[in-house]
């Protein structure tokens, strides 16, 4: 954890604290976190975390500008209709994986590629985008 996070987690319990106890004058669980958050809320520590905040957006306003183009295989398959003409109650039984690329769809609409994850991944990596996993 970075000095900046910590600043900012013990200002944020400080306040929290604060509004914790603020219906409580004279109780001293009140007066300590009234005394915490006043030695927490320093011009250094304010302006420290209002740099680490500009910084941050910066950094994110450079990621988002960036362009960055990511050249898709061939897929190894592709996603058909093999029905057509109604709305189907199971999308299961209205599509299939075609590995030919003769295979086209029963009502003339676009294939739709099929990639594994793994290869998405590899693209990704390769165009200098991380990948993190959830």
């Amino acid at each position: 954890m970075t000095d900046i996070t910590e600043l900012a987690q013990s200002m944020k319990a400080a306040a929290t604290n604060v509004k914790e106890t603020a219906h409580i004058a004279r109780y001293l669980k009140a007066t300590i976190a009234r005394q915490t958050f006043k030695e927490l809320m320093t011009p250094d520590n304010i302006l420290a975390l209002l740099e680490a905040l500009e910084k941050a957006q910066q950094r994110i306003a450079e990621l988002e500008s960036r362009t960055v183009t990511v050249k898709l295989p061939k897929p190894h398959a592709h996603l058909i209709w093999i029905q057509a003409g109604h709305a189907p109650d199971d999308y299961w039984d209205d599509v299939a994986v075609s590995h030919s690329e003769k295979d086209r769809c029963c009502d003339g609409s676009e294939r739709y590629p099929v990639y594994a994850r793994w290869e998405i991944e590899e693209m990704l990596t390769a165009a200098g985008i991380k990948v993190e996993a959830e």
